[in-house]
């Protein structure tokens, strides 16, 4: 198992579709969260040495209970790019994003916490008990997320353009869809969503924990912003 970084994380995201026997579905399972759109561009902004806009861009994403998101600002803090480097809040993320126990997550959690001093465990327990859990947890931020995603589904079909089930629909990313897989009703419920992540996230190949550098990435790279 390895810590994934946002390239690698992206890659696998973008590889996960939701099953389908037809070639106009080619929905991502998680294409309708309100996080899925943030993390994407959070994998651009990295990619391009953006590491400010690339962590919020990812908190953006880990408010709407994207536990990919949440892993790769624990890789973000690990490294120190962008941010000081802070292993305490790096397992924090990493934590609280092995919340659903995906097994890659959880190795990468506990790999890191066995790295800290018994101190900085101290630290970043707190920060994921008093800063993390309360506005980005499950607890919390699933039904928020759930939410969302049904005001969404319920917009006025005239403001959707939809008139009928065999409508082909064309999403954020120029895919063309027919308006009944597009707007299928399991896709828009964020409870169904998880179930499939965590049936794609337990099939994951598993391995041994790796604690590598974001691959493909300039550390010395970065945006006057940042500073």
């Amino acid at each position: 198992m390895t810590i994934r970084s946002i390239l690698a994380g992206l890659a696998c995201l973008l590889a996960l579709l939701s099953a389908s026997e037809t070639t106009a579905d080619t929905i991502h399972y998680a294409q309708h969260t309100p996080g899925f759109r943030a993390y994407l561009e959070a994998g651009e902004h990295l990619q391009a040495g953006r590491y400010f806009r690339a962590r919020h861009s990812l908190k953006r994403a880990a408010h709407w209970a994207d536990k990919l998101a949440q892993h790769n600002l624990g890789v973000m803090y690990y490294h120190g790019h962008g941010v000081d480097q802070d292993p305490a809040r790096a397992w924090a993320w990493f934590e609280l994003a092995a919340e659903r126990r995906y097994p890659d997550m959880v190795a990468a959690a506990r790999a890191v916490f066995q790295q800290l001093e018994e101190t900085e465990q101290v630290k970043a327990r707190a920060i994921l008990e008093e800063e993390l859990l309360p506005e980005y947890g499950d607890a919390v931020a699933v039904e928020r997320t759930h939410q969302r995603m049904q005001q969404a589904l319920r917009r006025p079909r005239s403001a959707r353009g939809t008139k009928s089930p065999h409508q082909r629909i064309v999403d954020q990313f120029g895919q063309v869809h027919l308006a009944r897989d597009y707007y299928d009703p399991e896709r828009w419920d964020f409870h169904h969503v998880i179930e499939q992540e965590m049936i794609l996230f337990d099939a994951m190949p598993r391995g041994r924990v790796d604690l590598r550098d974001m691959a493909g990435v300039d550390p010395e790279h970065d945006e006057s912003e940042e500073k």
